[in-house]
This record gives structure tokens, sequence and C-alpha cells, in this order.
């Protein structure tokens, strides 16, 4: 029903009936209120929801409510301005104990004012979303009962933020904010069941530290791109890479059974790891997968080891990596894992992109991957605009942002943010931008991520292509509210 009416396809079967038996418990009044017919004039909907039986005075307020809400969210999800809710009601009564409360209260109150849609606007902390996922996993005995418990739970969230999204009840940024959380909480516990997964047949792994004592080793994952910046949108692809303390072997776990135990290296252990934690959050079960993952930023892309210890990476930084590995690392962020590993993870960091010198050739390094990126993956043409990756799209603001944060990054603290919009702002109070160059990158910039958002909702995948067909263009503009 919501795909056609968000292509303008009334074929008269726009009709969702909860009068099934089977289907009782999906409906708001099992069965009462039975069937909700949708049509299309022009471009206002309008609804029909039928009701069987009604209890006057204490149902028929609250359910005239329910039809206009359903009326107005479908709407607001399919583009479109809602018209005339009708609700017909083929038994309403009264028992012979409402009479006095009929005549004494409903028929002498003002009446109430009109409906107003209001998604409850809670804005949930990281705090919040571990609390509830791992309340989610404890009720989940067994690994595929988990999967689809991280699943549901990703659904459910992703449901609750675009409908405070659509509805304007979510200031602009904290979206992206909330949708970044959810992604880092579904990572900690991703964590968690991998290692739990793999603690019986591969044990713990342990190294030493500079006096010679032995501990387990510390890993984490690390985000880049729009996940480290706490820009996320909807389907979002993760940028990670992952890292751990150093070498060693691995030990059995207590209560393990030892003749299961499989000794391994560290980096063997961690590479299991890893490709668990992918495996478990990009594999597809009855409840859908929770996301993509990209992996390439790592050190030599997909030619390189899943996973890094501290010191290689830091070599490989050191002598080897390009420009533009530098620049993502400006958006490099520990998300899941050992807090020690992500205090050594991030001073070093700060130290490779913000203290080492600069390449003579900065500029023309930047802007050979952005005129790549432009023709490569843009592939603009009369008809199609890409509002990311083409000319004049996010990936031109937040490519100037980095390059300013390079350059002056060393001597501005203020400028080592990951998040776009708060660059901006730096670069402002350090007097590196004019006041109207600020206000036409970051309006532009809003507005284009605001557009990417609505395209993603209204299309559920990860698009970023805008056609310049009018009737398309039209509907969108509605979508964000013009």
């Amino acid at each position: 029903i919501v795909d056609n009416l968000s292509r303008g396809i009334d074929d008269r079967g726009e009709i969702l009936s909860f009068y099934n038996p089977g289907e009782f418990h999906m409906g708001c009044l099992r069965p009462c209120m039975h069937t909700h017919t949708f049509s299309l004039l022009g471009d206002t909907l309008y609804l029909t929801s039928y009701q069987r039986s009604c209890d006057v005075p204490l149902g028929q307020n609250f359910n005239q409510v329910q039809v206009f809400t359903f009326l107005k969210l479908i709407a607001q999800i399919t583009g479109h301005k809602p018209g005339m809710a009708y609700h017909k009601i083929v038994n309403a009564h009264i028992y012979e104990d409402q009479l006095e409360l009929m005549r004494d209260v409903q028929l002498k109150r003002e009446p109430y004012p009109s409906p107003q849609l209001n998604i409850n606007p809670d804005i949930k902390t990281l705090e919040d979303l571990a609390v509830e996922l791992t309340g989610y996993l404890a009720n989940a005995p067994h690994y595929e009962d988990k999967l689809n418990a991280l699943r549901r739970f990703r659904n459910e969230e992703f449901l609750r933020i675009a409908l405070n999204d659509i509805h304007g009840h979510t200031p602009q940024g904290q979206t992206t904010l909330q949708l970044s959380l959810v992604a880092d909480t579904c990572l900690q516990q991703a964590l968690v069941i991998a290692r739990d997964e793999l603690s019986e047949r591969y044990g713990l792994p342990y190294c030493e530290d500079a006096k010679g004592t032995s501990h387990e080793a510390a890993f984490a994952i690390v985000g880049l791109g729009k996940l480290g910046g706490m820009e996320l949108n909807y389907h979002s692809d993760l940028d990670i890479i992952f890292i751990y303390e150093g070498e060693g072997k691995t030990r059995p776990v207590a209560a393990a059974d030892p003749d299961r135990f499989k000794l391994q290296t560290n980096q063997q252990y961690f590479v299991r790891l890893a490709q668990r934690i992918i495996s478990i959050l990009t594999l597809m079960t009855p409840e859908g997968h929770v996301y993509e993952i990209d992996t390439r930023l790592r050190p030599s892309g997909n030619q390189g080891p899943l996973v890094s210890s501290l010191p290689a990476y830091r070599q490989y930084h050191e002598s080897s990596a390009a420009p533009w590995e530098r620049q993502a690392l400006i958006k490099a962020r520990v998300v899941a894992g050992s807090t020690e590993l992500a205090a050594s993870y991030e001073s070093f960091t700060a130290e490779i992109v913000y203290e080492r010198p600069l390449p003579d050739n900065l500029a023309e390094e930047i802007y050979r991957l952005r005129q790549r990126m432009e023709k490569e993956i843009g592939k603009e043409d009369a008809r199609h605009r890409n509002i990311k990756t083409g000319r004049g799209g996010m990936v031109d603001v937040e490519f100037v942002a980095q390059y300013l944060q390079l350059l002056h990054g060393r001597d501005r603290p203020s400028l080592r943010c990951r998040n776009t919009l708060d660059t901006l702002s730096g670069l402002l109070g350090e007097a590196l931008l004019s006041a109207q160059d600020f206000e036409n990158l970051t309006s532009g910039y809003k507005f284009l991520r605001r557009l990417e958002n609505k395209l993603r909702l209204v299309h559920d995948q990860s698009v970023n292509e805008l056609t310049s067909d009018p009737a398309s263009l039209a509907k969108l503009a509605r979508h964000l509210g013009y």
C-alpha cells in the first residue's frame, strides 16, 4: 500500500484488513476497527476506517484519534496531503451503567481540541540504548536468537527515529546522532556475542606489556567516515577497521573443555573475531540484517590483513600511507572495545593527522582524489545528479573542511573535530572562514543531508541520486515540507 501510494497509484485495492482471525493481534482493536481503505484524489489522500462495534462514552473519541493518526502518518510517509478521514461505525452502543456518564459528563463538556500528531520525541543516550539491547539479548538463549534480537532492536530504533524525523520532532543533526548511537550500540554488542562464541573453542588472546607481565590482549573497532563523525544516515554502510594490542597466543578459558581448545596466535584469533563480528551484523536472517560493513579503509585496503596490531598499524601510517589515508583518519573514532587501547589509538591518530609535516602537494592530492570521485562514483549526466559525490555535492563541503583541518589543525586544537558541521563552526571561530562562506557551506550541507535523508526514507535503501523528472522532484519537495 505504501509503495503504491508513494508512486501515486490508487488501483482501488489499497485496503488493509485485520478481520482475518490470524491477524487479530495486529489490529488496533482486535478486531473491532477492522478495515482501512485509502483513496487518492489528485495529491490528497483520504481514509475510510470501518469499526464493527464501538463503546461511545469510553471509546469513540480515542477511536477517532486513531483514524486521524493513521491517515496523517501514511500521508506523510507517502508524500501526500491528508484529506478527510471517514470513521464508519456499524454498532455504536451505550451500556446502562454509562447513562449518567453520557448525560452528566460527555454531553456537557467542551469538545476536545482538534487532534495533533505528536510522536515521542525523546532522544536516547548511548547508555539508554545499551541497557535496552542488553535486555533484549538476555532473553535470547541461543546464538540464532541473539542475531534476531539484534536485528529487531535495530529495526525498532530505526522506526522510532524515522517517525520522529518525519513529523519534525527531531532537530537537524539529532537524527544522524541517534542513528550513529544505534550503530555504536550494535557494534559493541556484536563484539560481546562474537567473543563469547569463540571463547570455548579458541580461548582468549594474551600478550605481554613492557615489563613482561602477561595480560589479555585488547581489541578495538574503529569507525571511520560517517560513523566516525557521528553523521550516519538511513541505510549508511559502516566503515570500520579492527585493531588489537599486540602479538601473543591464546589460552583456554576456565570451565572450557580442554579437548576442544585450539591454540591460535593473536593474529589468527583476532581475524576470526573480526570475521564473526562482520557475520553477526551482515548475515541475512528472517529479521533482515543489521548493517552492511565496509573494511576497505584498513591499511593496504582489500590487499591488507583484516586486522592489524597497533605497532603494525603505526608502522604502516608512518611509512606507507597515502595522503588520502591521513585525511580519512580525521574522522577515526573507537566505537567498541578496550578504553585503554582506544586512548593509545586516538593519541597516535592525532599525532599522524595533525603533528606530522604536510606533503607539499597536499592541495593537489586532495583535488585529484575529489575529481576522481566525481568522475568514477558521481557519474552525473543531464538527467541525474549525485548529491553526495557529484559536482557541488556533500563531499565538496567535507573536503574543504578536511583540507583546512589538515592545514591548520596543528596549531588550532579547536579544529580537531570529526563532525563536518562542528568543523565548519570551528573554522568560523578561528576566522579561517568568512561569515558568508560559513553560511553558504553550512546551509548547503544541511540541505543536502536533509535531502539525502528523505530520499533514503522514501526509497528504503541507500540513495544519493536525484532525477530531473518534474513529478518526482515535486513529490520530493512535499516530503521536505515545501
